[in-house]
C-alpha cells in the first residue's frame, strides 16, 4: 500500500456490530476540497463571485458522511477488496460526490 500524506483514504470501522466506511481527508488547508461558499449561494456560487473561501473541513468528506451515505456514494468496481487506509479518489459527478479506490491502489492489488 502506498503511504499517503495527502489525498483521501478510506477507514474501516466496526460500529455496533456493523462494518462502516469512513473517508478521511489528508489534504492541506486551502486545497480545493477544503474550500466552500461562505455566502450560502448553493450550487450557483463560483470563485468569480469571491464567495468561495478556505474552510477548516473537507467539503467532500462532510457531504458524503453527513447523511450517512459513504457506502452509497461508492462508484468503483465491486470486485476490489477494500482495506483500512486504502487511498481513494473523490469526484463530483454533477449531482453529488462519489468515491472509488485510487487507480494506483487498484494496480497494486
Amino acid at each position: 500500500m502506498t503511504d499517503k500524506t495527502s489525498g483521501h483514504t478510506m477507514t474501516v470501522v466496526l460500529s455496533r456490530d456493523i462494518v462502516c466506511l469512513r473517508l478521511v481527508c489528508h489534504e492541506p488547508d486551502g486545497s480545493t476540497c477544503r474550500r466552500a461558499c461562505t455566502e450560502g449561494c448553493g450550487d450557483f456560487c463560483s470563485d468569480a463571485d469571491g464567495h468561495i473561501k478556505p474552510v477548516s473541513f473537507c467539503t467532500a468528506v462532510e457531504w458524503m458522511t453527513e447523511g450517512g451515505d459513504t457506502e452509497d456514494c461508492y462508484a468503483g468496481d465491486d470486485e476490489i477488496p477494500l482495506h483500512d487506509g486504502m487511498p481513494v479518489e473523490i469526484s463530483w459527478n454533477g449531482d453529488y460526490y462519489e468515491w472509488s479506490v485510487a487507480k494506483d491502489e487498484c494496480r497494486e492489488n
